[in-house]
């Protein structure tokens, strides 16, 4: 019977699991546990994603700022070359 507990929070969505923790005051270290370990999982998987969304816009946040530093330095030396 426990064991069913735990697999049905560890499956739930944060409403279910509080009905669940709320209902089982005998499980709540063992639910505890289950939210730590989520945690753990989800930083350390959201921060590599994040990490490389992070690298990868700022790679085109760059790219696109020395485009536009280039443009504008070629319109400055067009303008320059052209005759009065």
């Amino acid at each position: 019977m426990t064991g069913e507990i735990l697999r049905q929070y560890t499956e739930a969505r944060i409403k279910e699991r509080l009905h669940l923790f709320l209902q089982f005051p005998d499980l709540r270290r063992s639910f505890q546990e289950i939210d730590r370990k989520d945690l753990t999982y989800t930083k350390a998987s959201i921060s590599l994603h994040d990490k490389a969304q992070y690298s990868l816009c700022l790679l085109l946040l760059r790219e696109a700022f020395r485009r536009i530093i280039e443009i504008r330095l070629l319109k400055n030396l067009l303008k320059s070359l052209k005759p009065i």
